[in-house]
């Protein structure tokens, strides 16, 4: 092991892990001494990471904990999702100079020793790309598993080129003891002013005649934890330049701060907080906000991080210009824009950042025009600015953006060098553009921002509108493009276009679907609509740009009395309660405005936020005791505190109250009273109204009876999730509503809360609640009952398992039972086979038994085959229909171990369980023979008569025979091959069910008689496996209440949460089977069901478990880390490692993710465990300190967050984020189509392909699909065909009407046949859950990569050859996409060219979005 002398301590993972890993993998003789400060010549402290003493060299090593791909252009690293900062490199190569220059200061035989810097990258997914020439920066770096490696190379001891040894082991010990003289323990966190550093970015050099910059992420030293970080620029002008350069510099380092002090917030513009002079002399620091991003640079060039659609490449130049023409705006000029210094950020936005070098319009003695020209990429430089600095004016930002634009829509710059940009005047060159198939009008507009004349180019405003209408977002005439003239009709005047917006906009339908960026009043632009309109207005999440801040803005669009009234009654509401101090239980209300003229429609604005309509939670059941009462505290609390400012709300209910983290808000003040109000009572909800209103004064107490009423139908709804009344949609006059608990099982429900809740709906008012207060101080009094060991009321008598195993005293035999369904077991798997054993059945009727069963029985078959593979449960039917005759008094004449005949109603029955089995010497085949004998035929398939016969036997198996016997059975043949394909719905004497078509997730799971649950097999075997008697057992075990597996089986039966947690595994298994790459058995299922409930162990192992107190396999073996089966590399069950494929941690959460690590579970989204114990949320609270704290690792907090957010994919309450979590985004709309509850449409996948060719506009594609025919590199003219859209059919593979079988359809299916030519095979395309996925992510304008033409995609080259195949008399030609010939033969053999007239499509929602 290495030798580890600590001089500080490690203040990060990253650096705690490279320490670990040289302490682990290098070899004994070097010595690592680790968290130091070195002096140099001016006495400053500079930090060193490590330094790590070999025997050729010593190495200065500087710890980076940046994560994913960090690409280097010129002197900057630009990490994935990260804003780009300095490299590090020249400042550690500077460290590295010193501590040579202090070793063989004091020890001169030193000077031969060669010290250099290296960089590590500790992060498991950490990739430097250097695109310099030569790559230094990458000759420097390393990741952690190269590290000893590079370490360990003796040929980067330059010895031809310097005086310096290979061999230093001689003078090892005294480099050590010298770097710990000179070493001194850190001082402690750097900190700049109240900000506490936490990562250091970059710093420069420090030198004579050199400013030194610095970059580093901080947090607020005085803030609480998680109030998140910003980014420090830390600026210190050269200290040995004369006072007054020194001076003028200063004032040029606060010019960004000065530039984005004057600039209100934008979404589009980086934001800056503060700017101030380091108390201890250390440079001006300026504060921005750190934004997670990186840099537009990342997607640029010949290997890009992600190649962007075209879609995506025209958002970002839009939302690029709309920061502009912000700044613009404030006459503030950015004067370096580049890839570099463009943002994108991780919500989807571009933000321009680096506003290092702008000009601001007021007058000042100090310039940066000079650095500004000297810093900038001068391949975005406009050329009047070339030799001129003063000429980067505002216009010169435009052209930077038109080559930005031109660089992203060709994939290169224009011009290989600045030569070549001043020969041509810096005019585009747009044979390049063409070639790279950008639509003329696109051209057109880049040609126009790089006009070579600044006057020429539009200002940021005009040259939004322009891109606009380059790429048909608002309101532009269609027009016609063609090959003849290439005239256009005239565009409307612009005044003429603005009447007929504004009259547009005096519609109120026009407000109840507004886009996202759309600019509401002064100064709110909009994010997204909040649920659905109303039928008085609509809500939108907004930002505030003066703020900078998310606010909710609902526009007034109707109202009885007038929009204008009903704004000015929740104004009067709003200025009693701005006089006030806010209250956690009810929104906050900010302002009352009305748009601009002249537009009529007045709007509020509220606090935004996150939080979910109480309606909704209730209809999801998911809500406890506990909850209901926790619901009434919040909501009285906040009447009680809105009625002492006299404000009355009169429309309590469900739908006006949200559900947040910090408990229930009340809010929409709509019809709220106040004294000032003049009407009496105003019409609300009748659902939730008195029935005695009229009776009630309009008074304070009328209105204080109204609020509490309604609240008690909120409660009341909120435990039964049902009305009060039952068949009623109003409260009856004079009647009492009944006991919840008369109507339903509640367990849990206190009678205290029952007695309050049908006090506050009394019939009578004076039986009512009088006051909030009141109210209250009842729901606080009906305490929740304590939590109950189990969730089942009535404790069944224990089944007692009998087991060859020898189980313990004391421990439950039904675990060592299940041990035995695991297919990987590792003592017996006899589980797996055959029928349960009799004193723990856990079978689950399938359709086989509820429906095939009563049509055997009933002598419907002469002969029935059961067929599938192996552990589908075919031997188990044919075992369970004997016992079921058995039962019946049938009459057996023949038991065997394969088989059994016996006889009913005067009907024969002959079984065999397994036709692929030899029998008593018989060879299988001639037992097959002989069996299927009664059937035989060329023509029609024999009939028995008073006798069934019923096989078992593997389809492979069945196939094979029938291939071999193609004359004797060639009638059973074609009914077998029917059957296979699941295709017979009405099957006559002989049925043929394939249980490889049996779907274990499909619901419901009754059969076409009407027999049967509404669960899925899945769900039902789930309940069987959790029944409480299996369970009783445990109780007295030591373990009872922390146990795993028992609490795996207590929550799974849960009467609230059980059904939920249900629900979401079988979408999980839905998944899995859906990807088709395992069909699932019955044995599978049990397998996976059995792990999932103890993780394979038996009750020794599990207390063996606790005793040695090994958490986090505990953790692991709770239900929703178990489902997914054990570690990868040892688990060989086959259902459990395709679970683990749909991992529902895999797929990118990252703002949950985040939330997950610094607060860990998020209690609030989860469903109520009032009434329950919850060891395994214990576990995660009580890990989450560690995980959370400075010695945590990376792996520890990965783990952690990936155990929450299972836990919260099963647990949340919200379906919606529930479903988000699935690693399938398409999943919902595949199983639509599958399951029939819209049809297929078949312009769907059309739209996609056409898409993926580069085809977009409808008119081009007629309906049809257009494919390209071949690729010609470097070519001008694309060869395309079309096929005619009425030749393409969309539907199903399979079927879900199959009478004896759970099915469903498995596939999509896209079928073409060309309607010309009906002799012609069929081109047809399957589409699985893969692919589809992949089509819709064509539809958003993604094009296909390397790694997805040779996956998923691979079926659609196979399909688009089986098109290409099809003869055709028709070719299109195109240069640019727009313009389309069509080259068609004619019967006499005569070619003709026809141009294609295509509209450009006009669409309201901007399609390119």
């Amino acid at each position: 092991m290495v030798r580890i002398v600590p001089i500080g301590r490690p203040v990060n993972d990253a650096e705690r892990a490279v320490i670990a890993h040289l302490r682990d993998h290098g070899p004994a003789e070097w010595t690592v001494l680790h968290s130091l400060e070195i002096p140099d010549s001016q006495g400053r402290l500079f930090e060193v990471d490590l330094v790590v003493v070999t025997g050729h060299m010593v190495y200065v090593i500087d710890v980076k904990g940046t994560f994913g791909r960090i690409d280097v252009q010129g002197s900057r690293w630009m990490p994935a999702g990260r804003s780009p900062f300095h490299t590090p490199l020249p400042k550690l190569r500077e460290n590295a100079k010193r501590l040579k220059s202090l070793l063989e200061d004091t020890h001169p035989q030193l000077s031969r020793v060669y010290v250099d810097a290296v960089v590590v990258l500790p992060a498991r997914d950490a990739r430097l790309v250097d695109h310099n020439t030569p790559q230094r920066d990458a000759a420097a770096t390393v990741n952690l598993q190269h590290l000893v490696t590079l370490l360990s190379d003796a040929s980067r001891v330059p010895t031809g080129s310097f005086s310096v040894d290979a061999d230093i082991e001689r003078n090892h010990e005294k480099i050590v003891e010298e770097v710990k003289r000179i070493g001194q323990v850190p001082t402690g966190p750097l900190q700049f002013g109240n900000w506490l550093v936490l990562d250091t970015l970059s710093e420069t050099i420090h030198a004579g005649g050199i400013d030194v910059v610095g970059e580093y992420r901080a947090k607020n030293a005085n803030a609480v934890q998680g109030s998140g970080t910003v980014r420090l620029v830390v600026r210190q002008p050269d200290l040995y330049a004369p006072t007054r350069e020194r001076e003028k510099k200063q004032k040029q380092i606060g010019i960004a701060y000065e530039a984005l002090g004057k600039l209100p917030p934008h979404p589009a513009i980086v934001g800056v907080k503060d700017f101030f002079p380091d108390p201890e002399d250390r440079g001006f620091v300026t504060v921005y906000d750190d934004i997670p991003g990186h840099a537009l640079r990342l997607h640029l060039g010949e290997k890009p991080v992600e190649p962007l659609t075209r879609d995506r490449k025209l958002l970002i130049l839009r939302q690029v210009l709309t920061g502009l023409a912000h700044a613009q705006s404030r006459k503030i000029v950015h004067r370096a824009l580049n890839p570099a210094t463009i943002l994108l950020t991780q919500d989807g936005r571009a933000m321009i950042i680096g506003f290092d070098y702008a000009k601001t319009a007021q007058m000042r003695a100090h310039t940066v025009a000079l650095d500004a020209h000297a810093a900038a990429d001068h391949a975005y430089l406009a050329p009047e600015a070339m030799e001129i600095p003063t000429k980067m004016t505002d216009k010169a930002d435009i052209y930077a953006v038109g080559v930005i634009g031109f660089e992203m829509l060709s994939g290169h710059l224009p011009f290989e060098s600045v030569t070549e940009q001043v020969k041509a005047g810096g005019a585009l060159p747009e044979k390049d553009l063409e070639q790279a198939d950008v639509p003329s009008p696109l051209r057109h507009w880049l040609s126009l921002l790089c006009a070579a004349k600044p006057e020429d180019r539009p200002d940021a405003r005009e040259a939004i509108r322009r891109l606009n209408l380059a790429i048909g977002e608002v309101n532009r005439p269609r027009r016609r493009v063609t090959g003849g003239n290439g005239g256009e009709p005239p565009t409307p005047p612009d005044h003429a276009r603005a009447e007929g917006n504004d009259e547009k906009r005096r519609d109120p339908q026009y407000w109840r679907n507004l886009p996202r960026d759309f600019a509401l009043g002064t100064k709110y632009i909009v994010q997204q609509r909040l649920g659905k309109p109303g039928a008085s207005g609509v809500a939108y999440r907004v930002f505030d740009t003066m703020r900078n801040v998310d606010r909710v803005i609902k526009l007034i669009l109707r109202d009885g009395e007038g929009t204008r009234e009903r704004a000015r009654r929740e104004g009067m509401v709003l200025s009693r309660l701005q006089d006030a101090t806010a209250h956690p239980n009810v929104v906050r209300m900010f302002d009352v405005d009305v748009l601009p003229k002249p537009h009529p429609y007045p709007f509020l604005v509220f606090e935004f936020v996150t939080g979910e309509d109480l309606g909704e939670v209730i209809r999801g059941g998911t809500l406890t005791p506990g909850d209901v009462r926790r619901i009434g505290i919040d909501v009285a609390e906040g009447l009680k505190y809105l009625h002492g400012l006299d404000v009355w709300h009169c429309d309590i209910k469900p739908g006006n109250l949200l559900w947040t983290e910090d408990g229930v808000k009340i809010l929409d003040f709509g019809i709220a009273k106040t004294p000032e109000s003049t009407q009496g009572h105003t019409a609300s909800t009748p659902r939730y109204t008195p029935p005695d209103l009229d009776q009630v004064p309009a008074s304070t107490a009328g209105y204080i009876d109204r609020d509490l009423y309604a609240l008690g139908i909120t409660l009341y709804e909120a435990l039964t999730n049902a009305y009060p009344w039952d068949g009623a949609s109003t409260p009856p006059l004079a009647v009492a509503a009944e006991d919840p608990r008369e109507r339903f099982a509640l367990p849990g429900v206190t009678p205290e809360l029952v007695k309050t809740i049908l006090k506050a709906i009394s019939p009578e008012r004076g039986g009512r609640f009088s006051g909030a207060e009141e109210f209250l101080t009842a729901l606080k009094a009906a305490a929740e009952p304590p939590k109950p060991a189990m969730p089942e009321p009535v404790k069944p008598d224990p089944v007692v398992v009998s087991s060859s195993d020898g189980v313990a005293q004391g421990h439950n035999p039904f675990v060592a039972y299940l041990q035995t369904l695991y297919s990987q077991s590792r003592r017996s798997n006899r589980g797996t086979r055959g029928m349960d054993a009799a004193d723990v059945r856990v079978y689950v009727p399938t359709g086989l038994d509820l429906a095939l069963t009563p049509s055997v029985l009933a002598g419907a078959h002469s002969l029935v085959i059961v067929t599938g593979n192996a552990g589908d449960g075919k031997t188990a039917f044919l075992e369970s229909l004997a016992a079921t005759a058995r039962e019946r008094g049938a009459t057996f004449t023949s038991e065997r171990a394969n088989g059994a005949d016996f006889e009913l109603n005067g009907r024969r029955f002959d079984t065999n369980y397994d036709g692929s089995q030899d029998e008593d010497g018989v060879v299988s085949d001639d037992v097959l023979t002989e069996f299927f004998a009664p059937f035989a035929g060329a023509d029609e398939v024999g009939v028995l008569t008073g006798e069934t016969r019923l096989i078992a036997v593997n389809e492979g198996r069945l196939v094979d025979f029938l291939s071999h016997h193609p004359e004797e059975f060639a009638a059973l043949t074609r009914v077998v091959e029917v059957g296979l394909r699941g295709e017979d719905d009405e099957p006559g004497p002989v049925a043929v069910v394939n249980l490889n078509l049996r779907d274990v997730t499909v619901r419901p799971a009754d059969t076409l008689n009407g027999e049967g649950s509404n669960n899925s097999i899945l769900e039902r075997m789930l309940d069987s496996l959790v029944r409480p008697e299996f369970w009783s057992a445990c109780e007295g075990c030591a373990l009872f209440e922390g146990c795993y597996a028992r609490q795996n089986a207590a929550t799974i039966a849960h009467p609230v949460v059980g059904p939920q947690i249900k629900e979401r595994m079988r979408r999980i298994y839905e998944i899995a089977q859906l990807r088709g790459r395992l069909h699932i058995t019955l044995r599978d299922l049990r397998s996976a069901l059995a792990y999932t409930l103890t993780s394979g162990r038996d009750c020794a192992e599990i207390h063996d478990l606790y005793e040695a107190k090994e958490s986090r396999l505990i953790l692991a073996s709770h239900y929703f880390n178990a489902y997914r089966g054990g570690d990868t590399v040892i688990e060989r069950d086959r259902l459990l490692n395709q679970l683990h494929q749909v991992d529902v941690a895999r797929s990118p959460q990252p703002v949950l993710d985040r939330r997950l690590a610094s607060e860990g579970l998020l209690k609030h989204y989860l469903v109520s465990a009032s009434d329950r114990i919850t060891p395994e949320r214990d576990l995660l609270r009580a890990m989450h300190p560690e995980v959370n704290g400075a010695d945590a690792n990376a792996d520890e907090i990965i783990e952690f967050v990936s155990a929450a957010r299972r836990l919260s994919y099963f647990e949340m309450r919200d379906p919606v984020e529930a479903v988000k979590m699935l690693p399938y985004a398409s999943v919902q709309s595949f199983l639509e189509l599958l399951d029939g509850k819209r049809p297929v449409p078949t312009e769907l996948f059309l739209e996609a392909l056409n898409r993926s060719e580069g085809v977009v506009s409808p008119e081009l594609a007629a309906g049809g699909l257009v494919i390209r025919i071949r690729d010609v590199v470097r070519g001008t003219v694309r060869s395309l065909r079309r096929f005619p859209g009425d030749g393409f059919r969309a539907g199903r593979v399979g079927t879900d009407a199959h009478p004896y079988l759970e099915t469903r359809p498995t596939a999509l299916r896209l079928t073409y046949i060309d309607p010309g030519r009906q002799n012609i095979p069929p081109a047809e395309l399957r589409i699985g859950l893969d692919l589809f996925e992949l089509i819709e992510r064509f539809r958003r304008g993604y094009q296909a990569s390397i790694d997805d033409d040779q996956g998923y995609a691979l079926a659609l080259t196979v399909f688009k050859n089986q098109l290409a195949a099809v003869p055709y008399d028709e070719v299109l030609l195109t240069v640019d996409g727009s313009a389309m010939h069509t080259v068609r033969r004619s019967d006499d053999g005569v070619l003709h060219l026809i141009t294609q007239e295509a509209l450009v499509p006009e669409t309201e929602d901007a399609e390119w979005r």
